[in-house]
This record gives structure tokens, sequence and C-alpha cells, in this order.
């Protein structure tokens, strides 16, 4: 996926969007914490096993960010962080659903997942959306984005976790996900399909871009011209695998200067 051009002026409704959906991944972080005491009284789970259930999310997320990032320029960023949410809203479902300790790990894995993707192509987003000159603003508030999602899961818990219980909760960091998803398809604009360009063979080349380089050499009645082309091709088609390229091709003219 090529680099997004920055715009003249900066888009900050995608900023925005940007942000609360950084939050929205990042209150997976402050629901564990907030009703942690409630999930050990339900399932006895020790020590060990809720750190891991606590660490899990900023586990994969330093462990596999170099591997989500080459994921989010691959899938694009609108879908890579729609990705991230929908998995961060199934697995709060999910482990609001949980009837055992494993089973809510297995949706904490989830999250982790969706919570790498989010983290992953929510900053990119809210660069690409930004000004030259306004870069520093814009990711100095998309830095908010953890203490806002932690703040607002503590003060969900604090308000509702007595009424609802720690289920209630996970439901709730369920449905801020969703929001955040509805905002990003929104704003964000569906990015537009490649079209395939003709060519002959077994394949069809998109996005082709050509370097020439050319060397020329006189010698007597005669003119010697070097030419070098490179084919970038970020993108071929050979017998229905997708799979990226790059091809060169070398020719040699031969003119005779006209004295």
């Amino acid at each position: 996926m090529a680099e997004p051009a920055v715009p003249p002026g900066t888009r900050w409704r995608v900023v925005f969007v940007a942000t609360f959906g950084g939050a929205a991944a990042a209150m997976q972080v402050g629901k564990a914490g907030a009703t942690l005491p409630l999930i050990r009284s339900e399932f006895g789970a020790d020590i060990s096993l809720l750190a891991i259930y606590i660490s899990l999310v900023s586990l994969v997320a330093a462990l596999a960010g170099a591997g989500f990032g080459l994921a989010t320029r691959r899938f694009g960023l609108r879908r890579s962080a729609s990705i991230g949410l929908l998995s961060i809203a199934l697995a709060s479902v999910l482990g609001a659903a949980a009837d055992t300790a494993s089973m809510l790990l297995v949706s904490r894995s989830i999250e982790a997942l969706g919570f790498a993707f989010c983290t992953s192509a929510f900053p990119a987003l809210a660069r690409s959306a930004a000004a030259v000159r306004q870069q520093s603003l814009v990711m100095g508030i998309w830095a908010a984005w953890m203490p806002l999602g932690v703040a607002l899961a503590m003060a969900l818990s604090a308000a509702f976790l007595d009424a609802i219980g720690w289920r209630g909760i996970f439901v709730l960091s369920a449905i801020v996900p969703l929001i955040a998803l509805a905002a990003l398809w929104a704003v964000v604009p569906k990015p537009p399909s490649a079209t395939p360009l003709p060519s002959s063979g077994a394949g069809a080349i998109l996005h082709r871009e050509v370097i020439t380089l050319a060397l020329v050499f006189e010698q007597k009645d005669f003119r010697y011209v070097h030419r070098l082309t490179l084919s970038a091709d970020r993108l071929s088609l050979i017998g229905g695998v997708r799979r990226s390229d790059r091809q060169s091709e070398q020719s040699l003219v031969l003119t005779r200067d006209k004295r």
C-alpha cells in the first residue's frame, strides 16, 4: 500500500475519529483492571492466570507490533482499523458470555489481536489526515487515546459495575468500538479499487511505474544509447495468484548520426 498523500488542510474529523477509535481500543485495558476483583471471585482464578489476562493485550502488541504494521500496510488503514474494532467488539461479547477462565483467556487473545490492529492503523490514519504544518499538533491529539480510553472504562465501571456486573461492563466495552466503527465508515471513504491494465501473457499488471535511465556514448558516426528501464510493478496477477514483483528490461538502441 502506497503512503497516503498529505492533504493541503488537516481533516479534523478523521483525526478525531482516529483518536476515538484508539480510545475504544484502550478501554479494553481499563476494563480489565476495573473488573478484575469480580472476575477473580467468580472463577476463583489464581494470581498468575489473572496477570496473564491483564498483560496479554500489551504483550501481543509489543511482540508482534512489526508484523501488524506490515499487515496494516497490506490491508490498508481503513480496513485494518475496521478489523481491529470488530475483533475487539466480538471478543468483549465472548468474554461477557465466558463461563470458564480459559474461555475468558481466549476472548482476551482475540481482543489483543484487535488492539494491535487498532494501534497500528489509527495513528497512521491520523497522520495521513494532517497538514504538514500541523502534524505535531495532530499527533499530540492522538497521544490522548490511551488515557482517554482507560478513563472512559474506569468511569463506566464506577457508574455501572454494581448495577450490571462485570459482564455488563464487557458488553458496554463492545458497544463503544462499534460506535467508533460506524464513525470510521462514515468519515473515512472506502479506497477505490485498482483497475487492471491490459497486458500480454498469463496475467495483468497493476500500478506500473517505470523509471528509465539513459546513457549516451558517441563514437565517430554512431551514437550508442544504452537505456535501462526498471519497471516497479507493485502488484501483479499471474495465473490467479497475487504476488509482488519487480521486473527489469534492458534495451540497446543504435542510431546513425546525421552529419
